[in-house]
């Protein structure tokens, strides 16, 4: 929590300033989703653009992220989207693709969908939930229609943007929860992919079209690809649910 606190730019002299080229006194305005990679990407960039202090915006909704990036007020960010809730192409925002994960579910460690390899959604419909607010890309609306393809419609008695209150609320037994396959459970919870693959979510890597990240883009792709792979690997799967 400490290194979330100092990498978290102020952002009222974040939204500021005027989008420009890196040079020795400039800034590069980035933000993220709330993602364990935020602050590894972030270095990222810092690596690529060692003339410039970079600042981060760390924010839950990542529809506001990418108006940022559209007005030129970030450089850049990395954000999600959902199937049937594609981000809009804007005419100053360029996009690439970082990955596509499956959504996992977080279990009481006691519950009986535990024991398994992956849980059906079906399985869940009897359960109260644990979920956050719409972020403006399509979460947790693309949830919501799945489960109601699965003939049912989650009982939602939580909903909160923090994932440590939603990690308590599992943990104690008390509601279920979606969450990406980076999320480290901890005690008395288990972690399980949703079945079928159905529930899935897009990782992007956008920039607005003038920003001093444009000529790096290329690079900067790669290096947060092989960041995500890493940070996916089974021995460790941030909450979103």
């Amino acid at each position: 929590m400490s290194r979330t606190r100092a990498a978290l730019g102020n952002i009222d002299d974040l939204l500021d300033r005027a989008p420009g080229r890196a040079g020795p006194q400039s800034v590069v305005r980035f933000g993220a989703y709330e993602s364990p990679v935020a602050l590894e990407v972030v270095e990222r960039v810092a690596t690529l653009l060692p003339g410039a202090r970079t600042e981060i915006q760390v924010a839950y909704y990542t529809g506001l992220l990418l108006d940022c990036i559209a007005t030129g007020r970030l450089d850049g960010a990395l954000l999600t989207d959902y199937p049937g809730f594609e981000l809009r192409p804007q005419p100053a925002v360029r996009y690439a693709e970082v990955a596509t994960e499956p959504v996992h579910v977080a279990l009481p460690a006691g519950h009986p969908a535990a024991a398994r390899e992956e849980v059906r959604l079906a399985d869940l419909a009897d359960e109260d939930w644990a979920l956050s607010p719409s972020d403006g890309t399509g979460w947790p609306e693309h949830l919501l229609d799945e489960c109601e393809r699965a003939g049912f419609r989650p009982r939602v008695r939580y909903r909160l943007e923090q994932t440590s209150m939603r990690t308590e609320l599992v943990a104690a037994g008390r509601a279920v929860s979606a969450c990406q396959a980076s999320y480290r459970g901890g005690e008395g919870i288990a972690v399980r992919p949703i079945a079928g693959g159905s529930v899935r979510m897009r990782l992007l890597l956008a920039w607005h079209r003038d920003s001093a990240l444009a000529p790096r883009a290329p690079v900067l792709v790669e290096a947060v690809r092989e960041v995500h792979r890493r940070a996916t690997q089974p021995s460790g799967t941030a909450a979103r649910g």
